[in-house]
């Protein structure tokens, strides 16, 4: 099985994550971008980071090139995605922690041990949280946080439903982007990648 790990090409497959989830953002680098905007403005140039729910560590990957004084953990639930991004990433000079964890539980706290953080970031990943969760999560990063510190989820926002006509347009939208990627591009779907991994 080694041997098969070991013949494994992380860069497509790191690609092919990039490529699908840009599908359903398409202003994905731009999301990034503000974030990372975000972190140049309010922290020093030497701080530590948590990429929280990190997939294969796009936030770390480029939150670390940015800043080369910073350094960062990355937590997710998911073995192949942490797979690939320790295939692609590794430690990045030893700047770059990997934890497989779940976020539902409090475990994730004691895996990183003493460490406080002066920023969490995080994308696309906490929507799937149940509510009570999340806000426990939430309570939860208030304790790794140092005070001064900066909480950035780039996530989506969904409207409600007395938000109707806001809900329906951004719901076509969205639409509109996705067939554009998936279906005239010919790009891979998310259910696609895994099911060819």
């Amino acid at each position: 099985m080694t041997n098969n790990l070991l013949k494994i090409n992380w860069h497509q497959w790191l690609e092919r994550w990039d490529a699908q989830q840009s599908g359903y953002l398409p202003y994905r680098e731009e999301r990034f971008q503000i974030m990372l905007d975000a972190i140049a403005h309010l922290l020093p140039t030497s701080f530590t980071a948590i990429d929280l729910a990190c997939g294969p560590g796009a936030i770390s990957q480029r939150l670390l090139n940015r800043f080369p004084q910073a350094n960062c953990v990355a937590i997710d639930y998911d073995p192949v995605l942490l797979a690939i991004g320790q295939g692609v990433l590794g430690s990045m000079g030893d700047r770059l922690r990997w934890i497989e964890a779940d976020l539902t539980q409090d475990d994730w706290l004691e895996q990183m041990g003493d460490t406080q953080v002066d920023a969490v970031l995080t994308t696309t990943a906490l929507h799937w949280l149940p509510i009570d969760r999340l806000v426990h999560l939430y309570q939860k990063l208030g304790q790794v946080i140092r005070p001064g510190g900066v909480f950035l989820n780039g996530d989506h926002l969904y409207f409600p439903p007395h938000l109707g006509t806001i809900q329906r347009l951004a719901k076509a939208v969205q639409a509109q982007q996705e067939e554009q990627a998936f279906s005239v591009s010919k790009q891979e779907d998310w259910q696609q990648w895994w099911q060819a991994i």
